[in-house]
């Protein structure tokens, strides 16, 4: 579940001619890395770092999770295995490409979820609705949000990854984790 979400958010999978395949997986975090390889390890796959990307070139590997995260058409969604998993794919999906936005005013604080994907969106508000948390999508439906102060506590039960930082934003370098704190600690 943690390679196939992680790769369906911020990687890629390639499968060319004489058996040449690739599973990339981009990230800057260190402790997004490290849960990420050690994931990998513990299944058995051989891996190499190559800048900010972490690939791995198991042709099976790639067969098989192409078919996990892929449609017919070449769309990426979510593993199904994800929904068996809900909590912990919400909180990987959220590390990855998910964040807390503190504004001065209180009407808008809230956590969100990007993704260009729709069917990504789709994805990811099956499994906030299987653990019980209502939000709403606006931005042509690339942004999921979580709003109401209940649903936001529901949440922080869930929280991000343990060290996964904010990489953009007024907040770049500061945990998620403690953003969320904050962001509950206002009335």
């Amino acid at each position: 579940m943690v390679v196939g979400v992680g790769v369906a958010l911020e990687g890629y999978v390639y499968i060319g001619r004489r058996s040449r395949a690739e599973v990339v997986f981009v990230n800057i975090d260190e402790a997004v890395r490290r849960f990420y390889t050690s994931h990998l390890e513990s299944l058995g796959f051989r891996y190499h770092v190559r800048g900010k990307r972490i690939v791995s070139y198991m042709l099976e590997f790639a067969e098989e999770l192409r078919r996990r995260i892929c449609t017919t058409s070449g769309v990426k969604r979510l593993p199904p295995e994800s929904h068996m998993y809900a909590r912990e794919a919400v909180r990987w999906a959220f590390t990855l490409d998910g964040g807390v936005v503190l504004s001065r005013d209180p009407k808008s604080r809230e956590v969100v979820f990007r993704s260009k994907s729709v069917e990504i969106i789709e994805d990811v508000g099956a499994l906030l609705r299987a653990v019980g948390i209502s939000y709403g999508i606006r931005g042509n439906g690339t942004l999921l949000y979580i709003k109401r102060r209940e649903d936001l506590g529901k949440f922080a039960e869930i929280g991000f990854l343990e060290g996964a930082k904010a990489v953009r934003g007024r907040h770049r370098g500061r945990e998620k984790n403690d953003l969320l704190r904050l962001l509950l600690s206002h009335p």
